[in-house]
């Protein structure tokens, strides 16, 4: 009878951490195909389960299209590199438009509905791997995800964006500048409760973006071009009581303000990031913070509807308030 009981709580130990590692996103290498790409542009309708949330075109590249073909695998436009994992991989201009006209740069971005609801307090981590075409003569460090109840459809190539959501960026001095070659990148993060869809691409407005010109001889453009590979998220813990009880210790006051706020951060926080952003989404403004009271100057901006992000120094979002500037 103990023989058995053990065998069973082994099997039971097992069975939880399985479940803990499995993965909420569906096809993350993009091996299940519904058509062989063979050109660009290729990519909603080709691929199971993944879709587009602008006017953007991402581009499907496998091992199954005809040989030198501009999907082909491995020799296409954007170099010559083996999936990291299995036949296939996507990419997608992060920025695309021209070096002297600042923000007006259109962004491609990929999404995907989940496998399962993320379950409210509890810690994921996402995991993909991302290389920069060979062709991209800018490298940027803004590669984020964003993860929503709702979908998303923006009818433009603006920064996509929902006020119910899990913003999360790469490290902002983490310029990913590898060609030919696979960076992994991992972000780690808690639930609010019921997110259900990911996206993948730069979330932050043109000036907030921080990027790397590689050669200054190509003429005006402004080209970033990724590739990405074996998309994973998965639960690794049941509740995140730390990180709860940072986010309850973020004061923003006065709200509503007239000109200046004041946010009030836990001592434990040494190096954090505001973000100004507007009811429609776009990323205004940035703001250095520390530990204790930070005071924001807003009197540049007009009265209306405003969210305040505040990112960690990795680039994970703790929290996300409201403030409204009434005059």
């Amino acid at each position: 009878m103990k023989l058995i009981i053990k065998y069973f709580i082994l099997a039971l130990v097992g069975f939880t951490n399985l479940h803990a590692q499995v993965n909420l996103v569906p096809n993350g290498s993009f091996e299940n195909l519904i058509n062989c790409p063979s050109s660009t542009s290729q990519f909603e309708g080709f691929v199971v389960s993944w879709f587009n949330p602008n006017l953007g075109s991402p581009d499907l590249y496998n091992s199954c299209a005809s040989p030198n073909n501009i999907s082909d695998i491995p020799n296409n436009l954007t170099g010559n590199i083996l999936p990291f994992d299995g036949n296939g991989f996507c990419g997608i201009y992060l920025l695309k438009g021209l070096q002297n006209d600042p923000g007006n740069k259109s962004r491609e971005y990929i999404g995907v509905h989940l496998v399962n609801s993320l379950v409210k307090d509890s810690l994921y981590s996402l995991k993909f791997y991302t290389s920069l075409a060979i062709f991209s003569n800018i490298a940027i460090s803004n590669i984020g995800c964003l993860i929503s109840k709702d979908s998303i459809y923006q009818f433009n190539f603006l920064p996509l964006y929902t006020d119910s959501s899990i913003f999360s960026s790469n490290n902002i001095n983490n310029i990913i500048n590898n060609k030919n070659s696979w960076t992994e990148l991992t972000f780690n993060f808690k639930a609010n409760g019921g997110e259900k869809y990911l996206y993948i691409g730069d979330f932050n407005n043109d000036s907030l973006t921080n990027y790397l010109n590689l050669d200054d001889t190509i003429s005006n453009l402004f080209e970033v071009y990724y590739l990405f590979d074996k998309i994973s998220l998965t639960r690794t813990n049941e509740v995140g009581i730390e990180e709860n009880t940072i986010k309850s210790q973020i004061k923003l006051y006065p709200n509503p303000s007239t000109n200046n706020v004041f946010i009030e951060l836990p001592p434990q926080i040494k190096n954090a990031k505001a973000l100004l952003i507007s009811s429609s989404g776009a990323h205004i403004s940035a703001f250095n913070l520390t530990g204790g009271i930070n005071e924001l100057s807003l009197s540049q901006y007009p009265n209306g509807l405003y969210f305040i992000r505040i990112l960690s120094v990795n680039g994970n979002a703790i929290d996300t308030k409201r403030i409204a500037l009434i005059r």
